[in-house]
């Protein structure tokens, strides 16, 4: 066997492993994560969620080489403000808001961004409020209202 083909077998079962393995810890994270804190996993792939109508505190997106839309416009409008962790490498987050929920941005973006399409000037102060931090690389999120 050439030097070459061994190298893409072993890059190969490199990447395979590397899913088996981001599987299984989404799966184990979710079980663990029950209540008010909600988390998303997109690998190599498209997915467009809407949570149900309950009420959530705190939520985790992570996006690996793919796309997630998540819809937030069912939930109930939060008492606190909700956090939502975002992780985004190589692919794209859209998160779709009701018209009146405040939002803040506290994401540092390698190589990526963070588009903004929510209307000027911001909803009233007494509105719910969403704090969106995280990191991108190689990446996007788009805030846009539904």
């Amino acid at each position: 066997m050439n030097r070459r083909l061994k190298g893409f077998i072993i890059i190969g079962g490199a990447w395979a492993a590397t899913n088996v393995v981001a599987g299984a810890l989404f799966r184990r994270r979710r079980r663990r994560y029950a209540g008010t804190r909600r988390q998303f996993l997109v690998v190599h792939g498209g997915e467009e969620l809407r949570p149900s109508a309950e009420e959530m505190t705190d939520a985790v997106a992570s996006v690996f080489m793919g796309g997630l839309v998540l819809d937030l416009r069912p939930v109930p409008p939060p008492t606190d403000p909700l956090n939502l962790d975002v992780r985004v490498v190589m692919g794209g987050l859209e998160v779709q808001l009701p018209r009146d929920w405040r939002v803040a941005v506290e994401v540092t973006s390698n190589l990526g961004g963070v588009e903004d399409d929510r209307p000027n000037p911001p909803p009233p102060g007494d509105s719910p409020h969403l704090r969106i931090r995280g990191r991108v690389t190689l990446g996007g999120i788009e805030l846009t209202h539904g």
